[in-house]
């Protein structure tokens, strides 16, 4: 099945052995896992994209039963570090609670331990690790609390074979241990993780609400040809583009048009392309009569820069499929504006001479729809009624 196909994100978890007496503190720790899943339209499973292992340890029912829950978190090693770094026997601990800050109401014991989360190699970089951690979230808890975890790279756990090391894509990653920790400290904290201070763990609050910018993703970067030994060779342009994932704060319980409220420019998306069900009327028939647009997330391509002497070899095309195809899994269609950059406010002559904008001696409207014309050329349609082309993720990619 291709790419294009799939539907949503799922995760698809394993039956759970457990221990079936009452009086026994192991008892009470769940130890789930799964594989993370995209499904299509018919609610098969089309693909496997990932892989998850959690804990759910409910000292709470424990303790209704007689057991301590310090007797719970004792059961292992692991467990018995989690509890010295997080709690005390009133609940979580002075540490935690400054970390979500300054809760005073955690007299709790249960909590969401994330021991494992992989995303396999062809399907990173499109925040599904962060979706599934909300998913998760999400899916327990009316149990524990908060939710912790470490951020520690794959690449340096113990026990990994060269095999499994390559399936993994692990062998790209060069980075030291402490750099491959701070970098992954910063991709949990995409979804509301804290560092607790004096211990290894990062916390979130299952009541803790994201603002609502949190779930609009400026993403930028250069354009590069690449040599046979997969070095970069040249750049030859850049880009920026808004994936705004409306969906997820819904889960989150903040409106998607919070949202899209968060910024003018991404009220005017917002204003243009949606209502409260999902895409509109406007977009559905620009798209040929899509009737399955419930979704609010949208791919906004902000801009796009080809340098002059790379020009006119299509590769301003390549670049859009690129990103399209890179976000599909989360956007159900993308959005631009065909607007000619020598146009733009607040460009100095440098920079004008730079991009080789001074040969562009065309009227706005021209330079509008020549830009249409161009952008046609992916799968993009007019959007009557706003400034917007738009085009479906469902769209086969012309490269």
């Amino acid at each position: 099945m291709d790419n294009d196909a799939f539907e949503y994100l799922a995760i698809r978890t394993e039956p759970e052995q457990y221990c079936g007496r009452p009086d026994e503190p192991s008892h009470y720790i769940h130890e789930v896992s799964g594989k993370v899943v995209l499904i299509d339209e018919s609610d098969s499973v089309s693909k496997e994209v990932g892989e998850y292992a959690c804990s759910l340890i409910d000292a709470d029912a424990a303790d209704l039963n007689g057991v301590s829950p310090f007797d719970v978190y004792d059961t292992t090693q692991a467990t018995y570090n989690v509890y010295y770094a997080l709690f005390d026997e009133l609940g979580a601990n002075a540490r935690v609670k400054k970390a979500l800050g300054g809760a005073d109401l955690l007299w709790s014991h249960n909590l969401l331990v994330i021991d494992r989360l992989i995303i396999y190699p062809a399907f990173r970089g499109q925040t599904i690790g962060l979706r599934v951690l909300a998913i998760l979230l999400q899916r327990y808890q009316h149990v524990a609390e908060f939710a912790a975890l470490k951020p520690f790279p794959l690449q340096f756990e113990g026990g990994m074979d060269a095999d499994e090391a390559a399936s993994l894509g692990l062998a790209g990653f060069t980075c030291t241990l402490d750099y491959g920790k701070r970098r992954l400290a910063r991709y949990y904290a995409g979804v509301g993780f804290t560092k607790c201070r004096g211990s290894d763990f990062m916390v979130r609050s299952a009541e803790h609400r994201l603002e609502p910018s949190h779930y609009i993703h400026e993403v930028s970067g250069k354009v590069v040809l690449i040599d046979e030994s997969d070095s970069v060779s040249k750049e030859v342009g850049e880009y920026a583009c808004s994936l705004i994932d409306a969906d997820a704060a819904d889960l989150n319980g903040v409106s998607p048009f919070d949202v899209y409220d968060t910024t003018q420019a991404t009220y005017n998306v917002y204003y243009a392309l949606f209502d409260e069900l999902g895409a509109n009327a406007r977009v559905k028939k620009a798209l040929g009569g899509a009737d399955l647009l419930w979704s609010h997330n949208l791919l906004v391509i902000d801009r796009l820069i080809i340098y002059p002497a790379f020009r006119g070899q299509t590769i301003g095309l390549r670049v859009l499929a690129i990103l399209l195809q890179r976000y599909q899994h989360v956007a159900e269609f993308a959005a631009l504006k065909p607007f000619p950059l020598q146009f733009e406010g607040g460009m100095d002559a440098d920079e004008a001479a730079r991009l080789g904008l001074a040969g562009f001696t065309c009227t706005l409207d021209y330079g509008k729809r020549r830009l249409a014309r161009y952008y046609a050329g992916v799968g993009f349609t007019k959007c009557r009624g706003s400034d917007f082309m738009v085009r479906s993720a469902e769209h086969r990619l012309p490269f």
